[in-house]
């Protein structure tokens, strides 16, 4: 063992630095995953995904996520236009707000979409704190490169460390969509019957090398027959909005309601 001479006190800031990316007595309990009864797979919650961060990626440095978000939005949608190689000059950056021809009630705001009054391409821009963006772009990663390099070592590592999902050749892309966005990315589809493809774009400047920035391709016609597709959660998605709205329709007609 040896002791760093670091006072707690005196010295907080680095202190602070010194603990960056080590196991503490704090850390511990959360970093030891325990597996899943019956399975060989861990279970493997956000603080590992900290822990991560703690040795990828800078620490935060207190700006509102509300305004990190809109400051890198523009950079975001940038960098995954050139790779996908979309010319910027056919990028709408003012995007104004998408309203359905079903019910103009349904409405969705594009960070980044194709010029033209149909567009059939356009970009959402998440920058995340860097624990949930190294936990959806290395999970999404991990699943590409096993399409492709099927190795039994990453296969094991998966099976230990990742959602089921990592492992299924037959996922469609949105379910690596954080759940709580999978919603918004399906609007996108629900709103524009032209939209064909939505890139959903991961940024986080903080992060080191490659891992910063990673998106997913939502494309509209990825049907797999045996499975629950992309057009049927579309689907399912536009008439649930549709019965809500007949529904507060009925009420506010019953009440006598005018807006």
């Amino acid at each position: 063992m040896k002791i760093l001479d670091v006072s707690q006190s005196n010295d907080t800031e680095a202190w602070l630095a010194a603990r960056r990316g080590k196991i503490t007595g704090t850390k511990s309990g959360k970093l030891a995953p325990e597996h899943y009864r019956g399975s060989d797979r861990l279970k493997i919650n956000i603080d590992f995904w900290k822990y991560l961060a703690e040795i990828v990626a800078m620490e935060p440095d207190g700006e509102p996520p509300m305004e990190r978000g809109h400051r890198l939005e523009n950079t975001n949608a940038e960098i995954t236009l050139k790779k996908v190689g979309i010319s910027l000059d056919s990028a709408q950056f003012d995007t104004g707000l998408w309203v359905s021809d079903a019910d103009d009630r349904i409405a969705i705001s594009p960070d980044v979409c194709e010029k033209g009054d149909a567009p059939t391409w356009a970009v959402e821009c998440k920058s995340l704190g860097s624990a949930y963006h190294l936990q959806a772009v290395v999970t999404y990663r991990i699943w590409q490169i096993l399409q492709n390099n099927p190795s039994v070592e990453l296969k094991q590592f998966a099976a230990l460390y990742l959602p089921p999902i990592a492992l299924d050749p037959d996922a469609l892309p949105i379910d690596f969509v954080p759940e709580q966005y999978r919603s918004q990315a399906l609007q996108y589809f629900v709103v524009n019957p032209d939209l064909q493809t939505l890139y959903f774009s991961f940024y986080d400047d903080r992060v080191y090398g490659d891992l910063a920035h990673d998106y997913i391709p939502i494309t509209r016609d990825k049907i797999s027959p045996d499975r629950d597709t992309l057009a049927a959660r579309i689907a399912r998605q536009a008439d649930g909005e549709k019965a809500t709205l007949a529904a507060i329709d009925t009420i506010t007609k019953i009440m006598g309601l005018s807006f």
